[in-house]
């Protein structure tokens, strides 16, 4: 289940509202922003890139690639940003060709949780990867039994940690014959995989190579619909 918090954010006035998330909530919280400049609305650029911003209580920072959607940017919390308890403070930036511009900050209350991610049992590893895989590869084709495939990788999928990102399908940039789109700073490391949770084909068509930090995925086909990629922590391995 997910649940989404609307927030108006100005370039120029301050914003006073403190948001609250919940400490541990994977993948199921997100924020939608109306961007003002000096409460008059505004056009975001079509070919601009949105990005979530968020310094957590610890003083880390860190940048997540967001989404522009009729003129509304949203974005996931992070496992990362509500992994602590208390205050984060974080604020959006809309970035054009050699122009950034950032809204004024506010602020998240990260609630604290019943339990911890030390109180859950870490079942992640590089088995439920493969099997997660090997179904896709074997079962790729096997449209009778879709729904029974689709039910069983979602039982794999509850024992690992994952973040989601949605591509829209017209945020795919097509140069030299394909389709490539970057995923911008996220909380990955060399041991994190990377596949494909809609559209399966994606998996094996797509190359995915890293650089500092970043993903960039080149595709040989155009999605015909969006399409979450899971990022896979296997925190055993890191």
């Amino acid at each position: 289940m997910q649940i989404g918090q609307s927030i108006t954010l100005d370039f120029i006035l301050k914003n006073t509202m403190k948001l609250i998330a919940k400490q541990n909530d994977i993948n199921s919280r997100y924020l939608l922003a109306t961007l003002k400049n000096n409460r008059q609305s505004v056009i975001i650029p079509e070919n601009s890139i949105a990005t979530l911003n968020i310094t957590r209580v610890d003083g880390e920072k860190k940048c997540y690639r967001a989404l522009i959607s009729n003129n509304i940017v949203s974005a996931f919390l992070s496992d990362w940003a509500v992994d602590l308890e208390g205050i984060i403070t974080c604020d959006v930036s809309i970035i054009e060709n050699n122009e950034k511009l950032t809204t004024m900050p506010f602020k998240i209350e990260i609630v604290k949780a019943c339990c911890t991610s030390d109180d859950i049992e870490d079942a992640t590893s590089e088995e439920i990867m493969t099997q997660i895989i090997n179904m896709l590869e074997t079962y790729s084709q096997d449209t009778e039994h879709i729904a029974e495939i689709d039910a069983e990788i979602d039982k794999l999928k509850r024992k690992i940690v994952f973040d989601t990102i949605r591509i829209e399908k017209n945020d795919w940039i097509f140069e030299n014959g394909k389709y490539h789109y970057t995923v911008l700073n996220d909380d990955v490391s060399s041991n994190t995989y990377i596949i494909a949770n809609e559209i399966s084909d994606i998996l094996y068509y797509a190359d995915i190579q890293s650089y500092n930090g970043s993903y960039t995925i080149t595709a040989s086909e155009l999605p015909t619909e969006a399409v979450n990629l899971l990022l896979i922590f296997l925190r055993g391995n890191e």
